[in-house]
């Protein structure tokens, strides 16, 4: 009482000090017992009421930790909103306490503030605390909990996000291990409710990637008398807060692409191709040790590598028989169907060909032998294979689905060279079918057998 009463004193005449004095000598057990009286806050307000008897003034002051925050004319109105406040401290946690020290006294040239003012002001300053735990990396205090098992549950639960973690990472892997290689420990203490955090949200900050710019837990002795200093961390904005090193053995398929061989066949025309064996991928399984710290790889060794399925060659044949290469000028007909559009003017324009309907894929056959000039895309042609007979005669067949010969090569009468399709500007499957003559479109019908 001593500090406030020598403040209170302060400024006042020599006269008004003696008879102060001589007034507490009088009445300071009457004085002690009012202190006692109920109504009173327990621990958290003292007060003083030695001026009144003297009639200093009408107002008090509110002073939290040797500091004066305002003045009021009516002291019950502070004295009953901190006991809201720690009534609803203690709503929520029983052994919560004020962890400021709080007088009330006469004040002495202090102008008056609103008391709703005063209270907000109140407000934001009183803390009240409780007997919790606080987590530490070293001999930092980085987040404060409501009791040690919430605490410890908080480190034990860093494997398990860590688990999950590498679940989202990797379908196949076995944990070889996990270790948090920062020390991290449980500290019994007071410490602030207005710092403290769930369980969720403490396992959140620990594996943050970067340390908060700065981080304080606020914990103070319950001897108001020797209050402790603020512990903050570290200021940091690169360092990682905590360091988890996973190491997990990941086991991934992959797949082994098959090699294709050709084998030559001279009963197949030069240019033809068949395939013989389909080919087939192979597998091979994987075994790699990553180690990871706070997700990211910073190692990787493959560990073994095991072929699960051997992949089967593709083997094809590649024809060899040399075509004749002059046409005979006899015609056969290149492929089997229906006529669905003869040789003339349709829809306004002249047809220079026949369309021969039939299912797609339908053998196409060159109507005489030659030599290939063109096979591949042709505007409104589609797929198309022309070939030169030789002897002035040139035919063309459009529409394919595939080509199976190329520019080059000597075909001979009958033989296939592509299949039906309806690529190009066609509205269904059929093969256009030309002959030209010295550079003249000629009827086919004309020349087929």
């Amino acid at each position: 009482m001593n500090p406030l009463w020598t403040q209170q004193l302060a400024g006042l005449t020599e006269k008004g000090k003696q008879l102060l004095d001589d007034w507490w000598l009088q009445n300071k057990d009457k004085c002690k017992t009012l202190l006692a009286k109920t109504g009173v806050v327990p621990g958290m307000l003292s007060v003083l009421c030695l001026s009144a008897a003297l009639q200093l003034t009408n107002q008090w002051q509110v002073v939290v930790d040797g500091k004066v925050l305002g003045a009021v004319k009516d002291p019950a109105v502070i004295t009953s909103f901190v006991e809201e406040l720690n009534t609803a401290n203690k709503a929520d946690y029983e052994s919560a306490s004020l962890l400021n020290e709080v007088k009330i006294a006469r004040s002495h040239g202090i102008a008056v503030m609103p008391a709703e003012e005063l209270k907000l002001v109140l407000a934001d300053t009183l803390e009240w605390g409780i007997d919790g735990a606080v987590i530490t990396i070293g001999d930092q205090e980085v987040v404060a909990l409501a009791d040690v098992s919430s605490a410890q549950s908080v480190i034990e639960s860093l494997k398990d996000k860590v688990k999950e973690q590498l679940t989202r990472l990797y379908k196949n892997f076995n944990i070889v291990s996990i270790d948090i290689k920062e020390e991290l420990a449980v500290v019994e203490k007071p410490v602030a409710i207005s710092e403290l955090v769930d369980e969720q949200t403490a396992t959140a900050m620990l594996l943050s990637t970067r340390r908060p710019q700065q981080r304080a837990i606020v914990s103070r002795s319950y001897n108001r008398s020797v209050p402790e200093a603020p512990t903050v961390a570290a200021e940091s904005a690169e360092q990682a807060l905590v360091n988890i090193e996973a190491k997990v053995e990941v086991t991934e398929t992959k797949t082994v692409p098959y090699k294709t061989e050709y084998v030559n066949d001279s009963s197949l025309y030069k240019g033809e191709k068949k395939t013989v064996t389909k080919g087939q991928n192979g597998t091979d399984e994987i075994v790699t040790l990553v180690t990871l710290v706070n997700g990211e790889v910073v190692d990787s060794q493959v560990k073994s590598i095991t072929r699960t399925k051997e992949p089967v060659n593709q083997v094809i044949k590649q024809g060899t028989k040399i075509p004749v290469v002059s046409g005979s000028g006899r015609f056969v007909w290149p492929t089997q169907g229906t006529i669905s559009s003869r040789y003339g003017y349709r829809w306004g324009k002249m047809h220079q060909a026949i369309d021969i309907a039939a299912a797609a894929g339908t053998a196409i056959v060159a109507a005489d032998s030659g030599v290939v000039t063109y096979a591949g895309w042709r505007g409104d042609y589609g797929l198309m294979v022309e070939i030169d007979h030789g002897n002035g005669y040139v035919t063309r067949y459009g529409h394919c689905s595939q080509v199976l010969v190329s520019k080059g090569a000597k075909v001979t009468r009958g033989q296939l060279i592509a299949k039906v399709g309806r690529t190009g500007n066609a509205t269904g499957n059929h093969l256009h079918f030309e002959v030209i003559y010295q550079g003249a479109h000629k009827d086919p019908l004309s020349f087929l057998r």
